[in-house]
């Protein structure tokens, strides 16, 4: 298995773990990140990304700016995740 799904599948663990534990999140921030959870199981499964479209990552980026003051952990998280999605393309 290449680095990057490695790396992945890990943050992607991490980041469940961190979503279960986290009472703070409102329902409509739980459905943003399990959105984007299911976006990113969908583009892993595709080849490549449209060039016209904004990668995920950096739409993922965007959406999830708000967790920064909120869910500092989450939002850690979710960096790492937009860092390997980009080196993967996605």
């Amino acid at each position: 298995m290449p680095q990057n799904q490695e790396k992945l599948r890990a943050i992607l663990a991490d980041l469940h773990a961190q979503l279960a534990e986290a009472d703070q999140l409102n329902a409509e921030e739980r459905a943003q990140l399990q959105a984007a959870l299911d976006e990113i199981q969908t583009k892993l499964g595709e080849k490549k990304s449209p060039a016209h479209e904004p990668t995920l990552a950096r739409r993922l980026g965007e959406q999830t700016r708000h967790f920064e003051e909120s869910h500092p952990a989450i939002y850690g998280t979710l960096g790492s995740l937009i860092d390997v999605l980009g080196q993967m393309g996605i």
